[in-house]
């Protein structure tokens, strides 16, 4: 690349870090021009396979209190090498919000979901799940 300092030579590449940058990034983007960015709320995690996600929430609120929020969920699995081999290995988990259960299996890799909500209050999100998966629990 030539610049008016010089040439140069650049290369990058992007890792684990960069893609968790980029995906919590776009989860704290105000929804509405001039509204509040998103916070980071509470996660917790639990279950035999918990060691291999890495897990990050998002609450977006809105300008107008009439406007649901969005909450996003950024999941890191990388499970990629159980027993020492090289076997990416997806992860089946539970999320809960306010009583209603949604399966989801995270592959390795990352992982963003969205959702919107009307909020009167604000519940936790992941624990342990009856049949010892993880379960991610309401934000």
């Amino acid at each position: 690349m030539r610049t008016p300092f010089g040439s140069f030579e650049s290369s990058f590449e992007l890792d684990t870090p960069d893609y968790l940058l980029a995906h919590s990034q776009r989860a704290v983007v105000p929804r509405d021009p001039g509204g509040p960015h998103g916070k980071r709320i509470r996660v917790t995690l639990g279950g035999n396979l918990s060691w291999t996600l890495r897990v990050q929430a998002y609450a977006t609120g809105r300008v107008s209190s009439a406007d649901w929020q969005r909450y996003t969920i950024v999941v890191l699995n990388w499970y990629d090498f159980p027993n020492g081999q090289w076997n990416p290995t997806s992860v089946s988990a539970t999320i809960t919000f306010r009583g209603v259960q949604a399966q989801f299996t995270f592959p390795v890799g990352m992982t963003t979901l969205w959702f919107v909500v009307h909020v009167l209050q604000s519940p936790s999100l992941i624990t342990e799940g009856p049949t010892g998966g993880t379960q991610l629990q309401g934000l």
